[in-house]
């Protein structure tokens, strides 16, 4: 049979027996093995026999690891001697005939601390810090000076910096904001074991208004807002000295905090204060200074800690360390808090739509390459102007504060919420099916309608179009735009209500906001957008020359999709493909010889009546062509241009420009001048005449009109003349 000799922080040797059956070993009282100390979590590891004989030991996910031997573990099988560290507790392996002293006395060999009173000091346990230890009855074997103190002091340091890269790896780790403040808390009271602990910050410069973001109990559960109470007092002292705080003993009154705070009223016997202080060089120095600035420190938040019963001592080593990890944790909150800024819409707090468009490639390609699928929710808040108009845009902000957060609530931690613009939303949904997108949508539209928002008590609902990789499209551009589709319908279909895109849906008409493309965020673009948009508009709707105002709508084209060329090519009567007019970039014409162009692209859109976009070796089924490898090509648009329902050809724009491609914000735009040019060649019969070539056409069909019509106003004058003729006979 083998044994466990313990050696607890208290001097206690206990011996425990192993059996057939596997015990645990932990904090909390249901253990087979009970050990003290903060730094053992509360199911620490679990020892098994194994089948052939023998025992292993496994580590339970602990805080701050079992080691075995000096290195630390996850699984591994025990050998006679082998000796196990667990917080302050040492354990030794050993077979049944060996004595406690005996197993004791190798693992003091082995360079563990030695629960044996040999007399002599303790060394150090840093350069220069003469306070001991509260387990200072760990000492090494015969107290002696010389290499065993050499050897301890370095032992210490390792541990304790291997405690550090511990914490602050976990802090590091944290991939957003959010997490990494429930890191940062989770971590400290694990290690100082202080039952509560908050997490604040400050507005920038402005350390009297220190708030806390978030609470966390000793279990890692979050606090209510009324549960958030602590000593600003303490905090106040903390942030102006900008050190560690403590106070202990408040409760039996050998300490106590500012009246004013009331924080023996909360009966407390311990709080802890760790400024989050961060440095800086400083500003408005002169140009030839700049290398020479002096670095000064600010205090970006602050960690408190408090708790009811009494936690472990913490002496200077401790709080050493908690002074480090305080700096890493104010550097990872000063950075996550810049992403956060460069990352989020201001008002609602979700993702931007730039940072959102980088998220939707990246969660793509990864289900690219795992072969899963993702939803795509496209959000727009009915009657949203209405809001404004009947409240003001304060209220207007508040409601779409609140259906951020009602969304933000809904969706699952791996998902991802974005503010699109306007009041439009968009969540991405990585590995969710159809069904699991429908589920989604349709929770996050009940959570939307389900209260009043605000003193007005204003009701809202929400349209919500689906999409899903790879179902409905290959690349965001499509998903984007087949979901926007399917928002389009949803509204006209009534709103407050969940659809799903479907290829009926597919055609330039069905978009929810065709200019929204137009706006950017770069000012300066928008305006550009804007210009070639208004002067197409005014080209179109003059009297001039036919053939300058197709040059110009082209050369608005290339303005506006940075194309290299741009197209109008009309479909003849017998399937032939014409260009009636082609301009190239910098407004110039596009010579004879310089005019070939996929048609492949352009027969399947006039077959399909659906805008295309194909974007060379970017495109996972790109459509390919002879005369787009033979031209060079690297990306092409074209879309169908239709005047008063009828179908006459297509408006292309391609180029070849290395890693250029034209995205979803391109075939918007080049929609947009579709729609517009067809508007006009309905309108302007000389222009319809220049693009078609149709003038005796045109004449045939006017003259047919009139016959119809002249038909049947004949037929009506003989129906008025034999009602007249009955009547003056019968009379």
């Amino acid at each position: 049979m083998a044994k466990l000799v313990l050696a607890d922080r208290n001097r206690t040797v206990r011996v425990y027996a192993l059996g057939d059956q596997p015990i645990t070993l932990g904090r909390e009282p249901e253990n087979d093995v009970q050990l003290d100390g903060l730094e053992v979590s509360r199911r620490h590891c679990r020892i098994e026999p194994l089948p052939k004989g023998g025992y292993r030991i496994i580590d339970l996910g602990s805080k701050n690891g079992t080691f075995l031997n000096g290195r630390q573990i996850t699984a591994m099988a025990l050998e006679y001697d082998d000796t196990l560290r667990l917080g302050d507790s040492v354990l030794v392996f050993v077979d049944d005939d060996t004595e406690p002293e005996e197993a004791l006395r190798h693992a003091s060999d082995g360079g563990f601390w030695n629960p044996v009173d040999a007399g002599g000091e303790r060394p150090p346990l840093l350069e220069g810090d003469e306070d001991s230890r509260q387990f200072d009855t760990w000492q090494r074997k015969g107290g002696r000076s010389g290499p065993h103190t050499r050897s301890s002091n370095r032992r210490y340091l390792k541990e304790q910096l291997l405690r550090l890269g511990v914490l602050t790896q976990s802090i590091a780790s944290a991939p957003d904001l959010r997490e990494l403040i429930e890191t940062i808390l989770d971590e400290v009271l694990d290690f100082t074991g202080f039952e509560r602990g908050l997490l604040l910050l400050g507005d920038g410069e402005d350390q009297r208004r220190m708030k806390p973001v978030l609470g966390r109990n000793m279990d890692h559960e979050n606090l209510d807002e009324f549960e958030q109470r602590f000593s600003k007092g303490l905090v106040e002292e903390a942030v102006q000295s900008k050190r560690i705080v403590l106070r202990t003993g408040v409760a039996s009154g050998e300490d106590s905090f500012s009246a004013r705070d009331s924080v023996v009223s909360m009966g407390l016997e311990s709080a802890l204060c760790i400024p989050l202080t961060a440095t800086r060089p400083e500003t408005g120095r002169p140009f030839r200074e700049r290398r020479a600035r002096a670095r000064r420190s600010w205090v970006l938040g602050a960690i408190y800690l408090d708790s009811t019963s009494p936690v472990r001592s913490l002496d200077k080593a401790d709080l050493k360390l908690l002074e480090m990890v305080g700096a890493q944790a104010a550097i990872a909150l000063y950075n996550a808090r810049l992403r956060h800024e460069a990352s989020t819409d201001p008002l609602t707090g979700l993702l931007n739509r730039g940072f959102m468009r980088q998220v939707i490639d990246d969660e793509l390609k990864q289900a690219r390459e795992h072969g899963e699928p993702v939803g795509l929710l496209l959000l727009d808040l009915d009657h949203f102007k209405r809001i404004n108009d009947s409240y003001g845009h304060d209220v207007g902000d508040e409601v779409l504060k609140r259906a951020a957060q009602r969304i933000r609530r809904t969706i699952r931690r791996d998902d991802h919420a974005a503010r699109w613009g306007g009041e439009e939303f968009l969540v991405l949904l990585p590995r969710s099916d159809l069904q699991g997108a429908m589920t989604v949508a349709e929770k996050i539209a009940r959570a939307i309608k389900g209260q009043p928002i605000g003193e007005q008590q204003v009701r809202i609902t929400v349209s919500i179009g689906v999409s899903l990789f790879p179902d409905h499209g290959e690349n965001q551009a499509q998903l984007i735009k087949h979901a926007d589709q399917a928002l389009y319908a949803a509204k006209n279909s009534g709103r407050d209500r969940v659809l799903v895109f479907h290829p009926e849906l597919d055609h330039p008409g069905h978009r929810s906001d065709p200019f929204e493309s137009l706006f950017d965020r770069d000012a300066a673009r928008t305006q550009r957008n804007l210009k070639a948009l208004f002067d197409t508009i005014d080209l179109l709707r003059s009297s001039g020359d036919p053939e300058e105002i197709l040059a110009g709508t082209l050369d608005n084209v290339c303005d506006l999709t940075r194309a290299r060329r741009a197209l109008l090519v009309v479909s003849e009567d017998d399937g032939e493909l014409r260009i009636a007019a082609a301009r190239s970039r910098g407004r110039r014409p596009l010579p004879e010889g310089l005019r070939d162009y996929s048609r492949s692209i352009v027969r399947k859109a006039l077959e399909e009546n659906r805008s295309l976009c194909m974007v060379d070796s970017f495109d996972p089924q790109p459509l390919s062509s002879s005369s787009i490898d033979r031209l060079g090509l690297n990306t092409v648009m074209a879309v169908p241009l239709t005047v008063a329902d009828q179908l006459i050809g297509v408006l292309y724009a391609d180029d070849t420009t290395v890693n250029r491609e034209f995205g979803d914000r391109d075939l918007a735009h080049l929609e947009l001048m579709a729609h517009q040019l067809g508007l006009s060649l309905a309108a302007n019969p000389a222009l319809y005449e220049a693009v078609s070539g149709r003038t005796e056409e045109r004449e045939t069909a006017r003259l047919r009109a009139e016959v119809i019509r002249l038909k049947a106003e004949l037929e009506r004058l003989s129906e008025q003349t034999r009602l007249f003729r009955t009547g003056s006979d019968a009379g």
